[in-house]
Formats: C-alpha cells, structure tokens, sequence
C-alpha cells in the first residue's frame, strides 16, 4: 500500500485528528476526552511494529472503530470473549460499547485504525425516529452484527482491499489538510468509505432475515442510548410493534430479555468505567445508564460476584 499512502502524499505517522471542544490534538486510551460530544469527530492513525509482547489494555470508548490491517503476523485481537487471529487485509469493526485489546507476541502490523462517532456521520442519529434507524443500521450494520456468519471480521482479496484503501487513503488525505470545509469533507469521504465497506460486506456475509433485522436495529437503537432512561413502552413505541410482540422476538431472536440485554450493557460499561477512570462509584452508575444506586450495587454484585468497590480493588488502577 505504500503506492497509495505516497499517491495521497499521507506520512506513516500519526495522522491528526478534526478537533472539537472535547478532542485534544493527542490521543490517550485512558483520557476523559476519549468520549465524543454531540456532534462528534473523527480520528485516525497509522500503527506499525508493536513491540514484542505488546498488550494494550483492555478498553472500550463511546464511538465506532474500525481497524484496516496492511499487514500483520502472529496478531490477535480480542473483542469481548471473541478472539482474531489477524491476517493482511484483514477488517475489524467495534462498536462503542465492547470491551477489547490487542496482543502479539513479535510485534508485526501495520494497521490503520479510524474512529469516529455515529452523530459524525448524521448528527441527528441521537434522535432518529424508527425509519430513519432502520436506515442508519443497515449503513453501520457490520458494526453491531455479530452472529456465526459475521462475528465483526471481514476478510478481503486483494483487489477488494485496493478499491477500499482508495476511499480510506481520501479520509487520511483530508485529515492531513488544513482547509475550509474541512469537517463536510470528512463527512463526506467517510461516507464513501463506509459505502465501498458495505460493498464488499454484502458480497461476502449473508444478508439478515426480517425478523434478524428488526431485532438488530433495535439493539442498534438501545447500544445508542442505554444511558438514557429507556422503557419497554418507549422501544414498542418508537418501532411501531406491541409490548407483548417485542418481548417475543427479541427472545427468540436473542436468546435474552430486553431487560436483561440493557442491563448488561449498562453492567459492561460500569466495569469498563471502574477500570479506566477514577471516577466515584456513583458517578460511574449514573453514567452507565443506572438511575439508582443501590439497584446498580445490587446488579454489579450478582453478575461479577463481588461490589464494585472490590472490583475496582482487585484489579490494576488507572495510570
């Protein structure tokens, strides 16, 4: 790929980010600033040559990520209890709530990783009714799919790849620019980029049934505002179906209850708070979504067997 990075005049460093009001022009893992703001932003850089025996911390943070690999050996990465072993041309798709990390035993990759919020691609996604989600789902599907036909790791030939560095190398090209306009523009080569993604997505996973897709957009519409207070009646609302309906196929087509699956998204993201933030314990409840916090204890202690408090005290602290 090394033509196209000199074709686009792109430097294998890092790649600045847009900036906003809660973006400094420095990326840390562990920073407060990791959260998007309405509105949002984009990111991304170009990673080579890990060093040997390279962990990085299991994490998760409030936007998309996906991580385009030019080349790699002896690479895993891991996503929740999903573990890759990674290859060249290789696609990884997170979403904003799954805990995951990198590790390899050599170091080898080169990989680039670009992030950005949902609301940066159509900043009134936060308030989408249930047309206008059924939309953007279908636009961001490979990120919250996950089933044994696409568990959120697309494999590209060679030609497939080329077409899709293309619109990548548009995306970096303009980062690296200081220009008015800058933030449609990026909107704009994101989109195309998203766009030759889905491409080959569609040509290589099945497609979900009708009933798969209805459910995935409503776990779409929960991963996006859990942290809001979310009834059963809100969602049969806002989706035009029944209570008692909802209930039914999101069962069968889970495996779970709607209650649950928005409690452990919230639970998933207290504990990702409790490990990399020093943020009071109340505060983190509040945060995940919990209105109260003996509920939240009460929750947290059935699900990971001891409070969190002791959580946080059986595990390393936030550097």
């Amino acid at each position: 790929m090394t033509d196209l990075f000199d074709f686009y005049n792109i430097p294998n460093t890092l790649i600045p980010r847009v900036k906003d009001e809660k973006w400094n022009s420095l990326f840390y893992m562990d920073s407060e600033d990791i959260n998007f703001s309405r509105g949002g932003s984009v990111y991304a850089y170009y990673q080579e040559n890990l060093s040997a025996n390279f962990k990085f911390t299991p994490h998760s943070h409030n936007f998309l990520e996906m991580k385009i690999f030019l080349d790699a050996k002896n690479l895993t990465e891991v996503v929740e209890d999903r573990k890759f072993e990674i290859k060249a041309r290789d696609i990884l798709f997170v979403n904003q709530n799954e805990i995951h990390y990198t590790e390899t035993a050599d170091g080898t990759v080169k990989r680039i990783i670009i992030g950005f919020s949902p609301s940066f691609i159509d900043e009134t996604i936060q308030d989408a009714g249930s047309e206008d989600y059924f939309i953007n789902y279908d636009f961001l599907e490979f990120f919250f799919r996950r089933d044994a036909s696409f568990p959120g790791l697309l494999s590209l030939n060679e030609n497939a790849f080329k077409r899709l560095m293309a619109q990548c190398c548009q995306v970096l090209h303009t980062l690296n620019q200081d220009c008015a306009g800058k933030k449609t523009l990026l909107r704009n080569h994101v989109l195309s980029m998203l766009s030759c993604f889905l491409t080959e997505y569609r040509a290589l996973v099945p497609p979900l049934g009708k009933s798969e897709s209805r459910i995935s957009t409503i776990m779409f519409y929960i991963q996006n505002n859990f942290k809001k207070h979310i009834t059963i009646s809100d969602l049969a609302e806002k989706f035009y179906i029944s209570k008692s309906h909802l209930y039914e196929i999101f069962k069968e087509g889970t495996g779970t209850s709607l209650s649950l699956y928005m409690n452990n998204l919230r639970l998933q993201k207290a504990k990702t708070l409790l490990l990399t933030t020093r943020q009071n314990i109340t505060q983190i409840a509040f945060d995940a979504g919990f209105q109260d916090i003996s509920y939240f204890n009460r929750l947290f202690r059935k699900k990971y067997g001891v409070s969190p408090r002791n959580f946080r005290d059986n595990h390393s602290p936030v550097q």
